[in-house]
């Protein structure tokens, strides 16, 4: 492994490093391993209190955010699809198990559960 840039990042002081991970476990792993500052993390409250993540991340000092797609829950109302057209807009409306064909990008859709905030 290879790491760039490491010239850049200041020898003293608080630094916020951000970034967009595709694998929490591993990025985290490679940061607290390349990086000669202490490192602490942000991690879902939904995580924190889980057991082997949580108390890893308590281990490491993280710090629990509560986000508002971990407080989503099935509730009543109506959910709907909107394309936009120039000359158009459609409206489609969405249950559990509905599927919409994407024609512009070949895939199908499929709506797994359909949830709102609290």
């Amino acid at each position: 492994m290879e790491v760039l840039g490491r010239e850049n990042i200041p020898a003293h002081g608080p630094i916020i490093f951000t970034g967009n991970h595709m694998n929490q476990f591993v990025d985290g792993a490679v940061m607290m391993v390349t990086n000669p500052h202490n490192v602490g993390f942000l991690v879902a409250e939904k995580s924190y209190h889980k057991r082997i993540i949580g108390d890893f991340a308590k281990a490491v000092g993280s710090i629990p955010v509560s986000r508002p797609q971990d407080a989503a829950k099935a509730g009543p109302g109506k959910s709907f699809l909107y394309f936009f057209h120039p000359l158009n807009i459609l409206k489609i409306p969405l249950y559990p198990n509905f599927q919409v064909k994407l024609c512009l990008m070949e895939s199908t859709v499929k709506v797994k559960e359909l949830n709102s905030p609290p």
